[in-house]
């Protein structure tokens, strides 16, 4: 059972003793009692008997209602530091707000008085709102990750990925908290690798740079073997790189699609059934920036860095092009997010969304001094919004209400962030030639 969190607010001062009555509506667990001058808060418990001695002249009641327990939020009974910082936004953001002057009846109001909603989260301005989304990084030491090429992570365990190939072909867990734990013996049939998938039950799915497909059991790795020793070929080569491997989490029946490409003119999609390739679609025209996603639709959609995409759901594809009142806009990624669906992230413009058919939308534009500055190659779903990784090592934020937030360079380098992994806190693991760790720049909560 939800219970409404209340904050009660006391202004004025005096002389007489003046008991405080709760108003009919939602239950109070807690209260919060707030006087302006001076400033005071204190954070009621169970029951919540409140009383004001020695008052005189107007007194003047808010009283606001959280649909949250003071528990939830982090707060427990007791005197709350008018000062203190990292108290949570929501406090911000009360779901009803009552009045009360001079012992009258509560009554609802619109009202949210600046000075209230500073001094409930005095360091608001420095965290709350769409673009306090601040992040800080640093780059993962360790010989494991020096010298690495084109390595590829991929979400494992809740606390831990998978890094899988580089200069040395290696195939290691990635721990939250940094800490790489190899799982079998480098091979340099790993070396080649471009893309993976996890295709459940242990079961790696890897992707070369021939175009062969090949498996694996990560439970059959040995940490004195060869990881070679437990990789599976499961097709012939296609003569064309795979560089990106998409497809549902249960692979008991082979569903595998790959986005490939020679680098230049011959480039496509091609599903995998467990024993033969079959195509379905190739690009008319190719930008070199190869994006796929498998949509919790069942549908999979490739992009290539033009104006067109392809969508397949097995035997079923289609080849769209961007609507002409988009323009000849360079599609460089897609992806599927909560609260947003699929999600096109273009050179030039900002970001569409789609309704899973041929229907478009701009979901947001940057700038017009930013258009065409950056290629956005990668999306992550992040506290409501969206993280965007660019070409060029930086990152930008995007919220449905603040829009496109200023870039933040600077974080990975020069590397290319497509490849991204979230764990909760947030931590945010990324990279293609040095593996770097992100998380808030702020310990504070949103």
């Amino acid at each position: 059972m939800r219970l409404a969190l209340l904050l009660l607010v006391l202004l004025g001062c005096g002389d007489s003793r003046v008991y405080l009555a709760i108003p009919e509506g939602p239950s109070a667990e807690t209260l919060v009692l707030v006087r302006q001058s001076p400033l005071s808060l204190k954070l009621l418990g169970d029951p919540p008997k409140v009383e004001r001695s020695s008052v005189t002249g107007d007194l003047e009641l808010l009283l606001l209602s959280y649909d949250a327990s003071f528990e939830s939020l982090g707060l427990s009974p007791g005197p709350l530091a008018p000062e203190a910082l990292c108290r949570p936004c929501v406090l911000q953001k009360p779901e009803r707000v009552y009045f009360s002057r001079d012992g009258s009846p509560f009554q609802e109001t619109d009202e949210r008085p600046a000075w209230l909603l500073e001094a409930l989260v005095p360091d608001a301005a420095q965290r709350c709102g769409g673009c306090a989304v601040q992040l800080r990084s640093e780059l993962v030491p360790g010989d494991f990750t020096a010298g690495q090429f084109d390595f590829v992570l991929l979400p494992w365990t809740e606390d831990s990925a998978l890094l899988v190939g580089g200069r040395s072909g290696s195939l290691a867990r990635l721990n939250l908290d940094g800490r790489i734990e190899p799982l079998c013996v480098p091979s340099t049939e790993l070396t080649r690798t471009r893309a993976v998938l996890s295709g459940g039950r242990n079961e790696l799915w890897i992707g070369d740079s021939t175009g062969v497909l090949s498996s694996l059991q990560l439970d059959e790795l040995q940490t004195d073997r060869p990881c070679s020793e437990a990789l599976i070929a499961r097709s012939s080569p296609l003569g064309l790189g795979i560089k990106r491997l998409a497809g549902p989490a249960d692979q008991r029946t082979p569903q595998i699609y790959a986005l490939v490409t020679d680098g230049e003119s011959a480039n496509g999609l091609y599903l995998f059934d467990g024993a033969t390739w079959s195509s379905r679609g190739e690009f008319e025209d190719y930008g070199g920036e190869p994006s796929l996603v498998y949509a919790s639709d069942g549908w999979v959609y490739a992009v290539g860095g033009s104006n067109e995409l392809i969508r397949a759901r097995g035997t079923e594809s289609e080849h769209v092009r961007l609507p002409a009142e988009f323009g000849e806009r360079e599609i460089t990624v897609v992806g599927d997010l909560p609260g947003f669906g699929i999600v096109i992230g273009d050179r030039m413009e900002g970001l569409l969304v789609s309704d899973g058919s041929d229907g478009l939308e701009p979901l947001g534009l940057l700038p017009i001094a930013d258009r065409g500055a950056d290629r956005f190659r990668g999306l992550l779903a992040l506290d409501g919004g969206i993280l965007l990784g660019t070409s060029r090592g930086a990152v930008r934020f995007f919220d449905r209400e603040s829009g496109f937030c200023a870039p933040q360079g600077g974080l990975f380098g020069r590397e290319e962030v497509w490849n991204m992994v979230l764990f909760p806190g947030p931590v945010i693991f990324t990279g293609n030639d040095s593996l770097y760790r992100a998380f808030p720049a702020s310990d504070c909560p949103r």
